[in-house]
């Protein structure tokens, strides 16, 4: 039973490790490439979706992780999996803590006018 919560573990932290990677080094290549401000919108959606998920994702991540080390404690290796859910823990602590840096840096600027958001549908240049 402990090989199957092993390989479970293993490949739903390795899905989430390798969207992460996707989302930084490839996603972001292709939304730049997009015309306009298709890419600026290609990342919102993006993020609504994904940040729907990963929230989830990182918790059953660390709670796999900790029944895991829980489990097979006794087992050589379990130190490993300790260390790997704390990575895990320092590196979304550390994401949050970006995302919150760059939410006050947009508070404490002053604000431009800008256009009104346009929908996806308009942007590539379809209309309602």
């Amino acid at each position: 039973m402990l090989n199957a919560l092993e390989v479970f573990t293993t490949v739903i932290v390795g899905l989430m490790v390798g969207v992460e990677f996707s989302v930084a080094f490839v996603m972001n290549r292709i939304f730049n490439a997009l015309p306009e401000d298709s890419g600026q919108l290609a990342r919102a959606h993006g993020g609504r979706m994904l940040g729907a998920l990963m929230p989830f994702w990182y918790i059953g991540s660390l709670v796999l992780s900790a029944v895991w080390a829980v489990a097979g404690w006794d087992r050589s290796g379990a130190g490993l999996v300790v260390i790997a859910a704390a990575l895990l823990i320092v590196s979304r602590a550390r994401q949050r803590i970006r995302t919150l840096n760059g939410v006050q840096s947009e508070l404490l600027e002053p604000a431009e006018p800008s256009a009104p958001p346009r929908s996806v549908g308009q942007a590539a240049g379809r209309t309602a």
